[in-house]
């Protein structure tokens, strides 16, 4: 799979486990350019669990919050810190300030960094594993809108003939 096909697939999946479309765009972009086979095995689990405790609900937020106030925060358990760092990197290239996500003392925080150049994403497609595929296409199967008669009627797909 091609980076951004991977984005829309998560973008989807993301959508269909209920997260707002803000953050959804945010994390779909952040580990379809710069997560691994890992963090995208992460986020599926995170968005078949507690979506309202999930990374992709509070990651970006907590990035934002370092930003405004330039203070350390700590990144939450129910975070993935795969998809932490892989949002960390999409903000600083996107030319927001550097959030580094770093362990102290056994806890993962989240601090400004002196600027440093933007990261590269990797290049070439990543090895997308075929069960963290069909997790995200199961979720993203809940944004479908079901196929009836009333929906046809009303123009959805082909109505109610197809003409072309």
């Amino acid at each position: 799979m091609a980076r951004a096909q991977i984005e829309g697939l998560i973008l989807r999946a993301a959508r269909g486990a209920g997260v707002d479309l803000a953050h959804a765009e945010d994390v779909a972009h952040a580990v379809a350019w710069w997560g691994d086979a890992d963090t995208l095995r992460d986020l599926a689990a995170s968005l078949t669990e507690d979506v309202d405790r999930s990374t992709c609900r509070l990651g970006p937020g907590l990035i934002d919050q370092v930003q405004a106030t330039g203070e350390v925060v700590e990144v939450p358990a129910c975070c993935s810190l795969n998809v932490m760092r892989a949002l960390c990197a999409a903000h600083h290239a996107q030319g927001g300030r550097a959030v580094i996500c770093v362990a102290d003392a056994g806890l993962w925080q989240l601090s400004c960094a002196e600027p440093d150049a933007p990261p590269v994403p990797p290049k070439g497609r990543p090895d997308v594993p075929q069960d963290v595929v069909a997790a995200l296409t199961a979720l993203a199967a809940n944004t479908y809108v079901p196929s009836t008669a009333e929906s046809h009627a009303a123009g959805a797909g082909a109505g109610t003939t197809d003409n072309d």
